[in-house]
């Protein structure tokens, strides 16, 4: 709570001003039913001069127009300062999300990194607009009813005061429930963004491996399961609110009680019957929103929690501060290792290769060897890596992280797009660039022909990740990206899947023609263009099992030949 808490302090006079609004609010409502109780009891009674009732007249037009003003400018206070601590809470956590090493968040599934950015930190709002305020208003009204009340009845006042102070303890039970309903509601929902994240992404793997029935079944039970935490705070809630409405009736009656003998005695005037059992049920105006407060509070730490366990999670490797700038474009690896899991054995062991300013290097192997890896460690996506990277000489944990991916341009076998125009999407390689610019590298990366056949050219939408677009046709913007960039090194993550030979052949020209003069890596499990490259490292189990030139490996009749004629007699049979 007190690292919520401390976000609150840059914005500590509006918050005051809210809670001393909300307040007036509900005292201008103990006035208002007080001081009716009052006029129409006196009223009722026949006064000898309407003069006696001019006062309280006053003081239920007063009482009326300040409750409604106040409450208003509660509203508009209270919602003001929360919308900027949202803000405040936003910034320090994309801040802190951006300041982590980018291998670190690959930890955590991307639906439900952004279920804490989005729904975890939106539900903080009823930590300041529900949870704080309400239990500090309702003492400071258990003091205003008990001064009210006190030079009327004492004892009245002192029972009452009780009373109000016992109206919190059906609330407090909710604090206990609602952090572990919460929790539950919050991880469902977490779940069930997870689960929506990765439908989206293979709606077309689902459909066409026949799980679409199975998913639906897992989505809905997912579902479900939020749903029932959402039912269970929901019961909490209205049971709470039912016990505080019973709880204020009864103080009504318990004043009525004990009034009617002071009446009866002479030591209270006949109009007070009225006032003090008003004034009770009033009261408990300020502690009808302690049933949503504690609740909204249990919430709220649980949404604290799962945003502060992102950002307290050990970093992965703690970058060097950056002691000069890399003086070249090449990159040294050795004696790489990465590994996803403690427990599990490293997906990459002991990986030793030099790649300077010009020169092509190819990564070949089975699925599962690591290739996908090694690109991530270069990119710095890699988690718990040890050996070194260097970078035109220094480490790459030296370097800026901006600055290493200014250097480096990723051609990914999984081109993202955005349904906006093709020439905004070329731009997410420089969006600083010029029209004339973004067409230069449309026609060097051969898109020409596409850009003449769509409707408005450049400015054509592409539609949700390309869907307007083919698979060659996708990878060739990927392309243009890399050349509007002008990066001096290549990272290629199996540029070609999914494409066809002939338009697999056509882009992998295109790609090492643009890479002549700049350092390349080549990711790749087809073995095609490898006469080109100066050096393929054939990986396997995460290791370099088998180095050198195309011709080179195929005369060894090692690993590298038995996939090149596996390769060979699969596209014959084809």
């Amino acid at each position: 709570m007190m690292r919520l808490l401390r976000f609150l302090r840059p914005h500590l006079y509006l918050a005051l001003l809210a809670l001393a609004l909300s307040f007036l609010a509900v005292g201008a409502q103990i006035g208002l039913l007080g001081t009716s109780a009052y006029l129409i009891s006196r009223a009722a009674l026949r006064p000898s001069t309407i003069l006696l009732l001019m006062v309280p007249i006053v003081g239920v037009q007063f009482f009326s127009i300040g409750r409604s003003s106040f409450r208003y400018l509660e509203r508009l206070t209270s919602h003001d300062v929360t919308f900027r601590l949202l803000s405040d809470l936003r910034v320090w956590f994309y801040a802190r999300l951006d300041a982590r090493p980018p291998a670190d968040l690959g930890r955590v599934h991307s639906g439900d990194l952004l279920s804490r950015a989005v729904h975890d930190i939106e539900s903080l709002q009823d930590f300041y607009l529900r949870a704080l305020a309400p239990p500090v208003v309702l003492v400071l009204t258990v003091v205003l009813v008990f001064l009210v009340v006190w030079p009327m009845a004492p004892s009245i006042a002192s029972v009452l005061a009780v009373l109000l102070l016992l109206g919190s303890l059906p609330a407090v039970l909710q604090l206990r429930l609602g952090q572990r309903a919460g929790g539950e509601l919050l991880r469902q929902r977490g779940a069930l963004s997870v689960a929506v994240a990765d439908g989206v992404r293979g709606v077309s793997e689902l459909l066409a491996c026949g799980g679409a029935d199975a998913y639906q079944a897992k989505l809905d039970a997912t579902q479900e399961r939020m749903l029932r935490a959402q039912g269970r705070l929901r019961r909490q809630s209205a049971m709470s609110g039912a016990l505080l409405g019973l709880l204020g009736n009864f103080a009504m009656v318990a004043a009525l009680v004990l009034a009617i003998p002071l009446v009866r005695a002479g030591r209270m005037p006949g109009w007070d019957l009225a006032v003090v059992a008003f004034i009770a049920l009033a009261g408990f105006e300020a502690a009808q929103p302690l049933s949503q407060s504690f609740q909204a509070l249990g919430q709220c730490l649980a949404a604290g929690r799962r945003i502060f366990d992102i950002m307290d999670q050990p970093v992965s490797r703690t970058p060097l501060k950056a002691a000069r700038q890399p003086a070249d474009a090449g990159v040294e690896v050795r004696d790489l290792s990465v590994r996803y899991d403690p427990q599990a054995a490293p997906a990459l062991r002991g990986i030793d290769f030099d790649l300077p300013p010009g020169k092509h290097i190819a990564v070949v192997g089975p699925s599962g060897a690591g290739k996908t890896t090694l690109i991530g460690a270069l990119s710095g996506f890699a988690p718990d890596m040890t050996g070194s990277v260097l970078v035109g000489g220094v480490p790459i944990e030296a370097v800026q992280r901006e600055e290493i991916w200014a250097m480096s341009a990723v051609i990914a076998q999984d081109t993202s797009l955005f349904n906006v125009s093709l020439k905004d999407n070329l731009r997410l390689g420089r969006p600083e660039a010029s029209d004339g610019e973004v067409a230069a590298a449309a026609e060097a990366a051969s898109l020409n022909s596409l850009i003449a056949a769509l409707p408005e050219g450049l400015d054509t939408l592409v539609g949700e990740q390309g869907a307007r677009l083919s698979g060659g046709e996708r990878q060739r913007v990927a392309i243009a990206r890399a050349i509007l960039k002008d990066a001096p090194i290549l990272l290629l993550d199996e540029p070609t899947e999914g494409l066809d030979a002939v338009t697999e052949e056509a882009v992998l020209h295109d790609v090492l023609h643009f890479a002549a003069g700049r350092s390349l890596l080549l990711v790749t499990h087809r073995l095609i263009g490898m006469e080109a490259m100066d050096e393929i490292l054939v990986l396997s189990g995460g290791r370099v099992v088998e180095r050198g030139r195309h011709a080179e490996l195929l005369a060894a009749g090692g690993v590298y030949e038995q996939l090149f004629h596996l390769q060979s007699d699969r596209l014959c049979s084809g």
